[in-house]
């Protein structure tokens, strides 16, 4: 899985109960030709070609030489050719039912989301869809829904002023309260506490 963070907004990584993770953070100071806004938010990687492009770039640059970074400099260009490219579907591997609900679905966090409404975008049945986005996640679709609203919350609360009840129904909660209780869960944080941090 690929994110795209909007610059200058904290936010942190958590991995899902007791799965591991190896996480590759890449930032760049913008660059005439390249619209951050027109890249995707979240895509998945399915064969692993950006992320192996990006460990190239990172193991060029520990190097520390001028030809290697010059090399990782080109390895970086063709990592976020290749992101960028998932946008308009350039990319076949990473097309599908699956990825393209859970784009649907980050577009529509304010909405009511169920099950049901997912599989049917996905044009699938709920069984079904449930079976094929747990392969592809290994989340539940509703617990990795759930897990969205809540990164987005936080997103909204260290970058805006927006009260909490406004927070809530953007996201998708019906109030701040149940907001509150799902974040807590999630995040074993309160929303008040990170709101402080920013």
């Amino acid at each position: 899985m690929a994110k795209l963070h909007p610059r200058d907004v904290p936010h942190q990584e958590r991995t899902v109960g007791n799965q591991g993770a190896r996480i590759l953070i890449v930032s760049w100071t913008e660059r005439a030709g390249l619209d951050p806004l027109s890249l995707p938010r979240l895509v998945e990687d399915r064969n692993g070609r950006p992320r192996q492009v990006l460990e190239w770039m990172a193991d060029l640059w520990s190097k520390r030489t001028p030809e290697a970074h010059r090399i990782a400099h080109h390895l970086f260009e063709a990592a976020i050719a290749t992101y960028a490219g998932l946008a308009v579907g350039e990319v076949a591997t990473v097309s599908g039912p699956i990825p393209a609900t859970q784009e649907w679905a980050l577009a529509n966090l304010g909405r009511p989301l169920s099950l049901d409404l997912l599989a049917r975008h996905a044009d699938m049945s709920r069984f079904h869809f449930a079976r094929e986005f747990r392969t592809a996640t290994g989340l539940p679709p509703m617990a990795w829904l759930r897990a969205q609203r809540v990164e987005e919350a936080r997103t909204l609360l260290l970058s805006t002023a927006l009260p909490l009840k406004a927070v809530a129904r953007k996201v998708g909660f019906p109030d701040e309260f149940h907001l509150s209780r799902v974040f807590h869960r999630v995040t074993g944080q309160n929303p008040t506490h990170i709101r402080r941090l920013s």
